[in-house]
């Protein structure tokens, strides 16, 4: 009984773990092309200029 209900909170503590790394890497992600579109936005209207 004690090996299964370890064996579920392990699957538990698994996927919430996924989900905070998922939550870390899509805000990185995120910067990142934000940060990516800044320069590109800059180098596109300082050309105009």
């Amino acid at each position: 009984m004690s090996a299964l209900v370890s064996i579920i909170l392990a699957i538990i503590v698994f996927i919430v773990a996924l989900k905070i790394l998922g939550a870390v890497l899509g805000l990185v992600l995120g910067l990142a092309v934000a940060v990516l579109a800044y320069f590109v936005a800059e180098k596109l209207i300082g050309k105009g200029r």
